[in-house]
């Protein structure tokens, strides 16, 4: 499966706080069969994601360490892509 996904995908980003269950303490996969994480080892100490709403199947989301410019970046992006 490729790990590269399209601007042209992508609906629309935005952040979401991470439930304790199924949110923070998932380190990799789904804990809703909407929502898939990154791996990413630091998640139980964060407390928001980026979630991606692509067309398509499947909802990426990820933990960097500061969605909010994440989030701007993206929406950016997109904006110059439309």
């Amino acid at each position: 499966m490729s790990r590269f996904l399209p601007y042209e995908r992508i609906e629309y980003v935005h952040t979401a706080a991470l439930p304790d269950i199924g949110g923070r303490w998932r380190i990799w996969g789904t804990g809703d069969f909407s929502h898939w994480y990154s791996l990413d080892l630091l998640r139980p100490r964060k407390h928001t994601a980026i979630v991606l709403e692509i067309w398509g199947y499947g909802t990426p989301a990820f933990t960097p360490r500061d969605p909010d410019t994440v989030a701007s970046i993206i929406s950016a992006a997109l904006t110059r892509t439309r």
